[in-house]
């Protein structure tokens, strides 16, 4: 995760959780652990900033605006682990069509 992509909602950069991870390390984790064992999350967690950023210098209509969602770090985490887990079984899910 690059270090000093935009902020989410938690006002965090990746640069944050990676600076400082021996502080707050243990505490994502646990709190990943927690999701990939079923427990519900705080709901802040799943919050999102949804931004527009313009295409071309001078945007007039909405199609030259490009949407991203900026998310807490902390939710990216714990979506990358689930990912990872459901990897394996993904092609066995969903057909190719």
């Amino acid at each position: 995760m690059s270090a000093f992509k935009a902020f989410g909602p938690d006002g965090c950069q990746a640069f944050f959780y990676q600076k400082y991870w021996d502080l707050i390390g243990n505490q994502l984790i646990h709190m990943a652990l927690r999701a990939l064992e079923g427990h519900s999350l705080p709901k802040e967690i799943n919050d999102t900033f949804l931004v527009l950023i313009p295409k071309v210098e001078n945007p007039q209509c909405v199609s030259q605006l490009r949407p991203i969602g900026l998310c807490n770090v902390a939710y990216k985490v714990i979506s990358k682990a689930l990912i990872n887990r459901f990897k394996p079984i993904l092609s066995k899910l969903i057909s190719p069509t």
